[in-house]
């Protein structure tokens, strides 16, 4: 089973980024605020008290101190940069949250074909 952790620093960029005008043309306003109320509704939402480990960009920080905080097991992202730097895969390690891209979340919810 999975469960969704989230934050408001993760909605409020969420409400700022499909806002802009390179995406507003292709997002319906009620559809962006709906996804934001089923994430908010579905999400366990997590209040920030720690300082995540460092990363290359400082705009995915509320973004691992969402997941330390929330105790989750991994973040799944399409940010090769947060994925591919080994320092960071290191430190979330040790707070015992992995960085999984899609493929590999795909891996885990796909049933085993040799059951």
């Amino acid at each position: 089973m999975f469960q969704s952790v989230s934050s408001e620093p993760i909605l409020t960029e969420l409400d700022e980024v499909w806002q802009r005008p390179r995406l507003k043309k292709h997002i319906d306003e009620q559809d962006a605020h709906d996804l934001l109320a089923q994430i908010r509704a579905r999400s366990v939402m997590v209040e920030i008290v720690t300082a995540p480990p460092r990363c290359r960009d400082p705009q995915d920080e509320p973004v691992l101190a969402t997941a330390i905080d929330g105790k989750a097991d991994a973040i799944v992202t399409g940010d090769a940069d947060l994925r591919d730097d080994e320092e960071l895969r290191e430190a979330m390690a040790s707070q015992g949250v992995q960085l999984w891209g899609v493929d590999t979340l795909l891996e885990k919810v796909e049933p085993d074909v040799d059951e």
